[in-house]
């Protein structure tokens, strides 16, 4: 099966791709970020996208899930301290279960826990219960689970929120430790002493338990009968239990002097019952308490080194060097307006400078580089300057003329325009560089899932050359039909959609009336279970798909239909079925449609040209104005029909048909039995005797036939092997 797992690197994730390869899984990975650093397990193909891509629905497109698993209340992307986290969760989760909805096919799976639950909760809860946490993630993970089960509800999909109740696990490293035991095994490590706190019960249910009970809903054949399973070890342990089981660990593996330490009691963590998956899976495996933690101490025990510490990520720029960028375009201002005041003092009255205002320059140009704000800064320092400058010239009389607030006015004006055209412009560019990095990122994302079809392509294109079933060898295969004529085509073609599709169970009708199926040939009792002859116009959805050209797949597993089945056409008129069970569900795949619908179309061509070459030579096959067969037609028809009855593709009977009193030759009575007959049985004149093949029959239905020839005064007996 194809499965997307979508989530943040963690050690589950890890541990999750890891089972899903080695149950024979092909595993794509959707990150949720577009750190290219970040480490994965190994996966077919991996996508760096957001969750809240646009192109979401180019990469379900693209990979075409059978599963779907979204990390949810495990997400590592999420911390839960920033309080954009909800909105972006929320978000990302619409955008995936969109994009699934509208591939129409494959499971959803989110993950969530018992932090959906207030810790108010006493009692074993059932599923039944609904998210009525408090918390931002509690609030925002138990939102999830509403959506997914809305979306399995209303748009009738296959969706299922997944409860883990206490997962715990063996961290890999200090950032990895999260849950309550593993927190008591770091502190026996580090500390030489186990917090517990007193009254208070864990729940532990772990990961290599959750992992194998999460790959029975992964593998399950059919939809999920319910929208929530809770998984868990419906145990719960006192947490002074549990302190002593780390430090009789620890003494095992050589960690002296650990001694367990109480605390005021807390609320203990909430119990949830596993009724449905038991019920549906059933729960026949869980590793006990002792051993997890005894694995853990283990493992730390062996690296202790990775638990020390290591160096906290960077989450934004130094503080220091935010306030120096910030006031750099100020310091700037300030040196600028010292120099145009030394050279003003300076050079101010000599013939090169009488006529150039300095300041006024000073104010445009920061306008001009900076926008309004430095424009007004470098206004008030220039503005500033001017009227210190000539009140120490003339004092208190030169603050009482207009001239010099008519300058300010006129700088402060010129400054602001100034820097209201820079602001604009640079908005405009900041803009510009953001749809022009929008769209480049649109172009990166479609190049990336470009370039991993490709891949895909590339990987898969030895198998399209050489595997069993492949185009390669389809062509190979059907060219043997070239060598059969007639009705030995449909039993050669039985045999190559066996072969190709690596099933036992293939049926070949023949559609007449625009309505019945009448069974041609068969490779098994499964085959035939349909009966020699169905009114297909009454199977709907397969009539439906059909009659647009299309494979019919029964993913539902209905019974009364075949798992896969394909038209023949000629014409737009449809005139054969190839219908085929026994396929594992987990096949029941695009790839494998389109196989059937290759072989198809080929069995299509050479039953068409066999049908023409037949209808070109009529007059050597049947006498004459009657759908009656010359002695070598029926002969070689019989000869045909013998030889698939011996590879179990046909059974069949011959009956011999005396001629009435009131008929003189053979071909009257032949022509006369015809009407008798089903269109799929053949009736031909052999040495004067007139015989009937009855295809597809029992010995049952074989005494009807005859007793049917006998009432319309017929002499009809079954032919011996000497006749």
């Amino acid at each position: 099966m194809r499965v997307l797992v979508a989530g943040g690197t963690c050690d589950l994730i890890n541990r999750l791709i890891a089972d899903l390869k080695k149950n024979g899984h092909q595993v794509y990975l959707l990150t949720g970020a577009r750190r290219k650093g970040d480490w994965y397990e190994e996966t077919f193909v991996r996508y760096d996208f957001p969750y809240d891509e646009p192109n979401m629905h180019e990469v379900f497109a693209s990979v075409d899930p059978d599963v779907v698993i979204y990390m949810g209340a495990f997400d590592a992307h999420y911390t839960w301290e920033d309080e954009g986290d909800a909105s972006a969760y929320l978000g990302g989760l619409t955008n995936l279960l969109m994009a699934f909805a509208r591939q129409k096919r494959g499971r959803f799976l989110y993950l969530s826990s018992e932090c959906v639950l207030l810790d108010a909760h006493t009692e074993t809860v059932g599923e039944d219960v609904r998210p009525d946490a408090r918390d931002d993630k509690g609030m925002t993970v138990g939102l999830g689970e509403l959506m997914t089960a809305g979306f399995h509800h209303c748009r009738n999909l296959d969706a299922a929120v997944v409860r883990l109740n206490g997962l715990y696990h063996v961290p890999s490293s200090l950032c990895e430790v999260r849950g309550p035991i593993e927190r008591m095994c770091l502190s026996a490590l580090n500390e030489k002493r186990v917090t517990f706190h007193e009254d208070t019960t864990l729940t532990g249910l772990y990961q290599a338990d959750a992992l194998y009970f999460l790959l029975n809903l992964v593998s399950r054949e059919g939809a999920l009968r319910q929208s929530l399973y809770q998984i868990g070890s419906m145990a719960r342990t006192p947490e002074e239990e549990v302190a002593a089981l780390v430090c009789k660990s620890c003494e095992r593996y050589g960690i002296q002097d650990v001694a367990p330490q109480g605390e005021g009691a807390q609320a203990s963590e909430v119990l949830l019952g596993n009724d449905r998956f038991e019920g549906e899976f059933g729960i026949n495996r869980l590793v006990p308490l002792e051993d997890g933690i005894d694995t853990i101490v283990h493992t730390m025990s062996q690296h202790p080194e990775r638990y020390q510490g290591e160096p906290a990520r960077r989450e934004g720029e130094n503080k220091l060097l935010t306030l120096l960028r910030a006031a750099l375009p100020f310091v700037e201002s300030v040196a600028v307006f010292l120099l145009v005041t030394w050279l003003r003092q300076t050079f101010g009255g000599t013939e090169y400078l009488k006529y150039i205002d300095l300041y006024f320059l000073y104010v445009l140009f920061f306008a001009l580089r900076y926008g309004q704000q430095q424009a007004v800064f470098a206004s008030v320092l220039a503005s500033a300057a001017v009227l210190v400058g000539n009140f120490h010239q003339a004092g208190f009389a030169s603050l009482m003329g207009y001239a010099d607030y008519l300058w300010i006015a006129m700088v402060f004006a010129f400054g602001l325009a100034s820097g209201y055209v820079k602001d604009q412009l640079t908005k405009r560019d900041e803009e510009a560089d953001e749809d022009h990095e929008y769209m480049q990122v649109q172009i990166d994302d479609i190049r990336a899932i470009n370039g991993t079809n490709v891949r895909v392509k590339d990987s898969l294109e030895d198998q399209v050359v050489s595997e069993v079933g492949s185009i390669g060898e389809i062509y190979g295969i059907t060219r043997s039909l070239d060598r059969a004529e007639g009705i030995d085509v449909l039993f050669r073609a039985a045999g190559i959609v066996e072969q190709v599709l690596r099933v036992n169970d293939v049926a070949i009708y023949l559609v007449s009336n625009d309505k019945w199926a009448r069974l041609i040939a068969s490779t098994s009792d499964t085959a035939r279970s349909l009966g020699n002859s169905f009114d297909y116009s009454r199977k709907r959805e397969m009539y439906a798909t059909l009659a647009d050209h299309n494979v019919f797949v029964n993913r539902g597993l209905e019974a009364g239909l075949p798992l896969m089945a394909s038209a023949l056409y000629e014409e737009d008129q449809m005139r054969a079925l190839v219908c085929v069970w026994g396929i594992p569900w987990s096949r029941l795949t695009l790839a494998e449609s389109n196989q059937l619908a290759v072989v198809s179309a080929l069995i299509q061509n050479a039953v068409l040209r066999a049908n023409r070459l037949i209808e070109l030579q009529r007059s050597q096959y049947y006498i004459p104005g009657t759908s009656v067969l010359k002695k070598e037609a029926f002969q070689r028809t019989l000869a045909a029909y013998k030889n698939a009855a011996e590879h179990n593709l046909v059974t069949m009977d011959v009956i011999q048909i005396d001629r009435p009193r009131r008929h003189a030759k053979a071909t009257k009575t032949a022509s006369a039995a015809t009407g008798l007959l089903r269109s799929t049985d053949y009736v031909g004149v052999v040495d004067g005797k007139v015989y009937a093949i009855l295809t597809n029959t029992t010995n049952k239905n074989n005494q009807m036939v005859l007793e049917r020839f006998r009432s319309e005064g017929f002499i009809a007996t079954e032919a011996s092997d000497e006749s």
